[in-house]
């Protein structure tokens, strides 16, 4: 019987044998990548999570429930040990670097201190428009220091010429009579204004001592960053001997920030001359008046100038609690923001599950580095705000 099947070529066979190896290979091969690809992308996943990529809305459906499970008890345990340890950013927010948090600090204020000679002298008694320019003097000079009772000053008043009289036989009397009537401090024009009432022109003019005296007054009350002006009210020069010139340069180079102004009441030739002396000898200004209107438009210049120092005063002061405030204030943030960091890190063994600690670990020092980072924010936004402030204050000069 005759065999219908044909037999097939060996070559055929091994054909065929080789062709189902490479399916194999190239089968497993792409099994391979997908695997890989697949692990590849749990792990970019999971890594974003971790560092805030993904939004917690399309956490669960990203990852494996284990894992989010596994991830949301991490976060719970870091949570529960940051707020164990966590210090209160609310102290160190923008604003409260300011002085006000600090008031209780204890900041030298710089004054402005006014010592004011009052001439009283025989030639005070004059008249002029019926009325004694001792009393004239004395209304401007009340009125003056009435409206410089708010400003950041202290104040003394020295009178000459009130005591003996005007004769040769006085003379010795007189020029010893120096006072003070009103001693150094605050200012009150009610007592001021009483001391002043007391007062008759009788006597002599000891200009020099009495800037002696407004000297040792100075020395002994004022500091080195006060501010301190000698206010001379003179109808007359010097007639005890004295060099009043040669004194107001002592004044200048007794230490002290001294200004010596002079006021010439009703004056003219060596008189005034001398007068005018005293003030440039002392840095300071010279106004010569005729009457009460006079007066009180050179006590209005005194007075501006002593607002405009009371300005800058107490502008460097607020600068100096400011700007002390706010390095306190930071260093003091940055130490309690160490102080949480060091807790932590204690506790993170204890506290914080082995499979957690790494992540709890990173997940705070991103927190350290942002909050370190706006803290210096905050501080050199205060630091440009002082620093303008400065400059502002520097743009008053008295």
């Amino acid at each position: 019987m005759e065999n219908n099947f044909q037999k097939v070529p060996e070559d055929n066979l091994s054909s065929d044998a080789s062709f189902t190896r490479e399916s194999k290979k190239k089968r497993v091969v792409l099994i391979s990548a997908i695997i890989l690809i697949l692990a590849a992308t749990s792990i970019f996943f999971y890594v974003a999570l971790m560092r805030g990529g993904v939004g917690k809305d399309s956490q669960k459906s990203l990852l494996p429930g284990s894992l989010e499970k596994m991830i949301s008890s991490c976060d719970s345990e870091y949570e529960k040990l940051l707020s164990a340890n966590k210090l209160d950013e609310s102290l160190c927010a923008q604003g409260n670097f300011r002085s006000g948090q600090f008031k209780d600090a204890e900041v030298k204020k710089t004054k402005t201190n006014i010592v004011m000679i009052f001439d009283s002298s025989g030639s005070m008694a004059a008249k002029i428009d019926g009325k004694s320019k001792i009393d004239i003097a004395k209304n401007a000079t009340n009125k003056f220091i009435e409206n410089i009772k708010n400003t950041e000053s202290n104040l003394s008043v020295l009178v000459y010429g009130h005591k003996g009289s005007n004769s040769p036989g006085d003379k010795a009397v007189s020029c010893a009579g120096i006072e003070e009537v009103y001693w150094f401090g605050i200012i009150s024009p009610d007592i001021v204004k009483s001391k002043f009432n007391s007062l008759s022109a009788t006597g002599w003019t000891p200009i020099a001592k009495s800037l002696e005296a407004a000297k040792d007054i100075l020395l002994k009350k004022a500091s080195k960053e006060d501010k301190n002006i000698i206010i001379l009210v003179s109808d007359g020069e010097e007639t005890c001997n004295g060099d009043p010139i040669a004194v107001t340069k002592g004044i200048k180079s007794a230490g002290l920030n001294i200004k010596v102004n002079v006021i010439g009441f009703d004056v003219g030739g060596a008189t005034e001359d001398q007068l005018r002396k005293i003030a440039e000898a002392g840095d300071g200004q010279y106004s010569s008046v005729k009457n009460e209107k006079d007066f009180e438009a050179i006590f209005q210049q005194q007075e501006n100038m002593l607002n405009k120092m009371d300005f800058a005063v107490k502008s460097g002061v607020e600068q100096l609690y400011d700007v002390s405030a706010a390095v306190l204030k930071y260093n003091q943030c940055l130490m309690m923001l160490n102080i949480e960091e060091a807790s932590f890190m204690l506790n993170v063994e204890e506290k914080v599950s082995p499979s957690c600690k790494a992540v709890a670990e990173e997940k705070y020092f991103k927190r350290y580095d942002e909050v370190r980072g706006n803290l210096r924010n905050v501080f050199d936004g205060e630091k440009n705000d002082f620093e303008s402030s400065v400059n502002a204050s520097k743009a008053v000069k008295p």
